[in-house]
């Protein structure tokens, strides 16, 4: 959780964008998972009931990283509402043209106990212009003491997603 935050247990969301959206994120990136730009469903207790974040038709997101399911979150989701048709999301940095940092999907972290999370960014419904330095898909914890199993998905139909370290 990040600093200063209490834990979060049973965390859940949903979130419809509008048609048309410019969103900065601008959350310096220190390698700690702690603090993460956008966040799509995060719990370090137990999970909720997924958390989803719906894109518009034109999305302009600028944000130095992206988290989708992290630690205990399960049936989590990010993509395009499909009540728009030929949707469109340029994402970069928190500067408008660099690389987003960390983009990272099913990411159990350094979570204990039966971690499993699993996440789904579901790109199919429009087209994409992504850059990003690091991408992280389905990792399991370090400290798993259970038998949890963490999972991410990473769809693209149309565009591209440039990425340095994946």
């Amino acid at each position: 959780d990040p600093p200063g935050w209490p834990n979060l247990n049973r965390a859940t969301g949903r979130v419809y964008l509008a048609k048309t959206n410019r969103i900065r994120a601008s959350v310096p990136f220190t390698g700690s998972l702690n603090v993460i730009g956008i966040e799509v469903g995060r719990s370090s207790s137990n999970n909720g009931n997924g958390s989803q974040l719906y894109l518009g038709q034109e999305n302009n997101i600028f944000t130095d990283s992206i988290g989708v399911a992290m630690e205990k979150e399960t049936g989590c989701l990010m993509e395009f509402n499909p009540l728009f048709t030929d949707g469109t999301a340029y994402i970069r940095g928190a500067d408008g043209s660099s690389r987003v940092n960390l983009f990272t999907i099913g990411d159990g972290e350094g979570n204990s106990g039966t971690t499993s999370c699993n996440g789904t960014v579901d790109f199919s419904g429009g087209t994409v212009d992504v850059l990003v330095d690091q991408m992280t898909i389905g990792r399991a914890s370090s400290n798993t003491g259970g038998t949890g199993n963490s999972r991410g998905t990473l769809t693209l139909g149309a565009g591209v997603i440039d990425v340095n370290n994946l």
